[in-house]
């Protein structure tokens, strides 16, 4: 938690925290047409080092989390994120390591380009408890803001499924 007149020196705040996922190498930019924060880190999507992603949090000044982004990627490996804010188009541009293939052989750097106005993840319900006999539940994955939201679930447990695993809106 932040002061709601913003973050002080020494103050720590989780941008995402998931217990089992290891998420690593932050990069940072200020848009100050938003007054707003991205940060982009390398994440392991399922919990067992087979998909590297890199996702990303938008941040208000005052440390507010205001919503996720995918950057790259659902189809290969993503390392190794950088990021800088473009003010003339109000944009963010990220760079990363992407091993195409998966094979760790064949690694290219590429640039995506994000816009400031973001698309908006929106989960409901944002848990989902089961009884004994309750095998499957439904959840409505949305976009509540600008652009193409790219999504992805990744069960955490040997006996969890999801369907579709991945898609966009």
């Amino acid at each position: 938690h932040m002061a709601a007149s913003g973050p002080k020196d020494g103050d720590l705040a989780f941008i995402s925290y998931r217990i089992g996922i290891d998420e690593r190498r932050p990069s940072l930019a200020y848009n100050s047409a938003g007054n707003e924060y991205l940060a982009v880190f390398e994440a392991d999507a399922y919990g067992d080092h087979t998909r590297s992603i890199i996702p990303g949090r938008r941040i208000s000044a005052t440390g507010e989390l205001l919503g996720g982004i995918v950057v790259g990627s659902y189809q290969y490996n993503a390392y190794r994120p950088s990021i800088a804010y473009n003010s003339a188009n109000n944009e963010y541009t990220v760079t990363m390591d992407y091993d195409y293939g998966n094979a760790g052989t064949d690694f290219d750097v590429i640039a995506q380009m994000v816009g400031a106005e973001s698309p908006v993840l929106y989960v409901t319900p944002s848990s989902l408890t089961f009884s004994e006999l309750e095998t499957m539940k439904t959840i409505s994955i949305t976009n509540t803001g600008n652009g193409y939201l790219d999504w992805g679930v990744y069960p955490d447990h040997g006996w969890m499924t999801a369907s579709p695993e991945y898609g966009s809106t």
